[in-house]
Parts: C-alpha cells; sequence; structure tokens
C-alpha cells in the first residue's frame, strides 16, 4: 500500500489483479478500481506530482506507477475529485525479463527505481515540473474544451478501471490537460530508463523491497532480496556498501523498512521474529530477534511511522494480523517532539531501548488493542486508552 503527498489517497496493489485508490477524506470511499491484466505487486504515488501541477489549468492531481507480474510497469494519471477514470499515459514492458517486485520514488519525485524478480534494478526518470509547468504559461487555453484530439489515442489493450482512449475525455476535461496528457504520452525523456544495475551479489535472487536512504537520498538505496540478506547500494558506482544478514527470507517476500532518520533497518523474518541493524556498522542490536507476538508466523512488513513513536508490523495467519508498537505514556511525556528533524536520532534511541528493555522484563512494549483507522494518536504525547492485555506467553501488557 502507499499514502498520496496529503495522506487523503491509500493505494493498494493486490493478487487479485487489482489496484484501488481509497479516500480517507470525509467521504471514506473507495475512488477507482484500476483492473491489470496479471498478479500487481507494487504501486506507488509519484511524491511531488500534486504539488507540480497546483495552480496550473490541469485537471489531474495525482500519478501513480504500479508494477505487475506480467513484467510491466504502468503510468496513470487522475483526479482525486473523480470526474473522470484515470488515464494511462505510459506502459513499460521492456525493462524488466521478469515480475515486477517492488517500486519507489526518490524523494523529489526525479527518479523512479523498480526492482525484479531477476535482480535487477531499473532507474528511471521521473522528472515532471517543467512539463506540469505548461498549464501556467499558456494563457487562455484553460477555458476551451478540447474538439481535435485524435493525436492522444494511447494504444493497448483496453482494460477496466481506467481510459485508454484519451478522446474519450475531450468532453471532461479542459485543452490544456489534453495538451499535457499527450506531452507526457510522447516525451522521450520522461519515465525513461537511466541507469540498470544488475549487480552479480543481487542478481541471484528476488527482490522484494528498495527503500532510499534517508541520510543519502542522491546515491545510496537499500534492497531486500529472497537469499536472506539486506543490502545498502551505493549508486554513483553500482556496488554493495553493507550486508545486513541474519534475517530469515528465503520463503515469504519480507519487507524491511529503514527508520526516518536513517540510523536503523528493521526487517520481519520467516521465523516470526523483528530484527535491527545499525545502518551505519551492520552491527545487529537483538542477535536472536526481538518477539512481538507473532509465534512462528512470518512477519511480512513493518511501517515505521514518521511524526509518531509507533511501529507497525503485519503477518498472516497468526491471531492478530497487524500489531501496533509504541513507547510507554511515562516516556513519551520526556521524548520531544519526533517531528523536529534535529531530535529524530534520540527518538530512535528511546524508541529502541524501551524495546530493549522490554525484552529483559523491566519495560514492556505496549499493544495499542484500538481500531486500526483511530490508532495515531493526535498529539505523541497521547495514547489511547483500554484495558491490561496479555500476551501469547502470558505477559500484561498495558495500553496507552
Amino acid at each position: 500500500i502507499d499514502w498520496n503527498q496529503k495522506d487523503s489517497l491509500l493505494c493498494s496493489a493486490s493478487g487479485d489483479s487489482t489496484a484501488r485508490i481509497w479516500n480517507f477524506g470525509k467521504k471514506k470511499q473507495q475512488l477507482f478500481n484500476i483492473q491489470h491484466p496479471s498478479f500487481v505487486y507494487a504501486a506507488k504515488f509519484h511524491p511531488t506530482f500534486s504539488t507540480y501541477v497546483t495552480g496550473t489549468d490541469l485537471e489531474v492531481d495525482h500519478l501513480l506507477v504500479t508494477g505487475a507480474y506480467d513484467h510491466k510497469i504502468r503510468f496513470f494519471v487522475f483526479s482525486s475529485n473523480a470526474d473522470f477514470q484515470p488515464v494511462i499515459i505510459k506502459e513499460v514492458d521492456t525493462l524488466h525479463s521478469a515480475r515486477v517486485n517492488t517500486l519507489t520514488f526518490d524523494p523529489n519525485g526525479l527518479r523512479l527505481f523498480s526492482g525484479d524478480g531477476s535482480g535487477v534494478v531499473n532507474v528511471m526518470s521521473a522528472r515532471v515540473d517543467t512539463l506540469a509547468r505548461k498549464g501556467r504559461q499558456d494563457e487562455g487555453i484553460g477555458s476551451r474544451r478540447s474538439s481535435d484530439s485524435s493525436a492522444l489515442i494511447n494504444e493497448g489493450t483496453p482494460l477496466r478501471g481506467y481510459t485508454t482512449d484519451i478522446t474519450q475525455l475531450h468532453q471532461s476535461v479542459n485543452s490544456s490537460t489534453m495538451e499535457q496528457l499527450a506531452a507526457w504520452k510522447n516525451s522521450d525523456t520522461l519515465f525513461t530508463c537511466i541507469k540498470t544495475i544488475k549487480e552479480r551479489d543481487i542478481t541471484r535472487s528476488t527482490l522484494t523491497t528498495m527503500r532510499i536512504d534517508p541520510r543519502h537520498p542522491e546515491n545510496r538505496l537499500i534492497v531486500h532480496s529472497q537469499d536472506n540478506l539486506i543490502r545498502l547500494l551505493d549508486l554513483n558506482n553500482n556496488v554493495v556498501l553493507r550486508r545486513f544478514s541474519g534475517v530469515k527470507c528465503h520463503i515469504n517476500a519480507q519487507k524491511s523498512q529503514v527508520s526516518p532518520d536513517g540510523r536503523y533497518v528493521i526487517s520481519g523474518s520467516d521465523s516470526g521474529k523483528v530484527f535491527i541493524w545499525y545502518k551505519d556498522s551492520e552491527r545487529m542490536l537483538f542477535p536472536d530477534g526481538l518477539d512481538f507476538g507473532f509465534m512462528n508466523h512470518p512477519v511480512y512488513d513493518i511501517a515505521w511511522a514518521s511524526d509518531f513513536h509507533i511501529v507497525a508490523l503485519c503477518s498472516y495467519g497468526s491471531p492478530e494480523p497487524i500489531r501496533l508498537f509504541t513507547i510507554e505514556q511515562d516516556d513519551a511525556d520526556d521524548v520531544p517532539n519526533p517531528s523536529a528533524k534535529s531530535t529524530t536520532g534520540n527518538i530512535a534511541k528511546k524508541f529502541l531501548g524501551s524495546l530493549a528493555l522490554g525484552a529483559k522484563g523491566d519495560k514492556k512494549p505496549t499493544l495499542l488493542k484500538v481500531p486500526i483507522p483511530n490508532v495515531i494518536p493526535k498529539s505523541p504525547r497521547r495514547s489511547p486508552r483500554g484495558d491490561v492485555l496479555r500476551s501469547p506467553s502470558g505477559e500484561s501488557l498495558r495500553v496507552g
């Protein structure tokens, strides 16, 4: 899943061959169901597209990219007002010879990274700012509706859930939007491959996750593969700088995460344990892994909140597929505002320290047993309240 820039839309990629877009604003409803001809393994919103089109006459405000089992990467633009179906502006089918498992943008939305089942990473140009500003420069065209758009037909097999023939939009969007869609579709530089990484060390296994290093977003990429290793790549020289070992990722497609301050790498495993490393030294904090109560069920994915002291873990088959942990209320009172960039390192140490103490019995991780939509507190000093729970081993866990 992936959130848009303003956290108002959520996209989910699914094995039912769909990418669905959900509105989490006032209406809280599904906006689109974009059907694909095969399994959809990855979906990402362009992180800065909405900013570039703000103030223009363009009637689209989001760009979504999907990766699928059929080796293809598809690019869609749409309006969050749901005035018309998403429009496919590009379909790339020549870069990958295996299923596309993972996608990620750099923070500025200038590059798109795609990884596949053969261990190949492609870097694509994703800069849309110069093209998107065209609507600001053309005067008077925003009020006209396009009457001649025969050149905008997007070739390919029509699929339900989005528009392939842009001529169908001429009654719905203005001419500046039509012209911009054509510019994106016909661009020779947008969404083209600028580099292919075939590092021998990673082409031996399937890639499951890619994360941009928050400390070095320009030239470092964290890659997780199914050979029980997580690697830190130098994009300038295409070499492996770090190898994080110890995680069991051979059967399932685990997805690792990096802390917002770029100090830690965290991952689930086939064994149900969670492992944490210092990113700059490869040293593992807890050699035996941390037990969050998933027993022997695999921990598939982990999300580390950027503004709150919360980490989310998900599994399949255990009694609680999603669990959210935070530091204790007393600790939160002593922790500075986590949104302040100058203190993120201390917060990460404080959070991980609480987990370490919990393992020794001094303090215990807090399980938030509340509905998922309401789990994030409005302030890091205020947590949801509830009853005392017991872990699978019988230990008491205080909520809130």
